[in-house]
This record gives C-alpha cells, structure tokens and sequence, in this order.
C-alpha cells in the first residue's frame, strides 16, 4: 500500500477502456466524452501505414516492458545527436 504525505492511503489508478466512438470506433477510457477523440465525426483521421517487420516485432515482443527504459534513453541521444 503506498500513501500520501500526509498518511493517506492511495488507491491504485484503474484505467477501464470499455467504450467506443460511434463516429472514428477508437477505444475510449470510461471517463472520456465522445468528443474528446474526433469532435463527434467532424475530425477524422486516415489509418498510419502499417509497421515494419523490425519494429513490429520490437512492439510486440512480451519483454518490451523491461527494455523500454534503454530504449527511451537510447532514443532520447538519438535525438541530441550524441554519438
């Protein structure tokens, strides 16, 4: 149990994705309005191309949690240029 600094009791943050937009169909967290994703249909956008075979495989691979610190880090100098 982890707790406030002034002794509180924290309860842990449940996300719940159980909607979907009628108008774009994107999964939206209970506590977001419709609008909040495309404006009730008036903002749609097109579908990302899909990804390569290298990084599809890096998101999808089950050890990505205990890598995604290295790769921040490492993208992060990658965008200083710092080789």
């Amino acid at each position: 149990v982890l707790y406030a600094l002034g002794g509180t009791a924290l309860q842990p943050l449940t996300f719940i994705w159980n909607r979907k937009c009628p108008h774009c169909s994107v999964t939206l967290l209970i506590c977001e309005l419709i609008e909040f994703c495309c404006n009730h249909g008036k903002c749609i956008l097109s579908s990302l191309p899909a990804y390569s075979m290298d990084m599809d495989n890096i998101l999808n691979d089950r050890n990505i949690s205990t890598l995604s610190r290295k790769l921040n880090a490492l993208f992060s100098f990658m965008t200083i240029g710092v080789q």
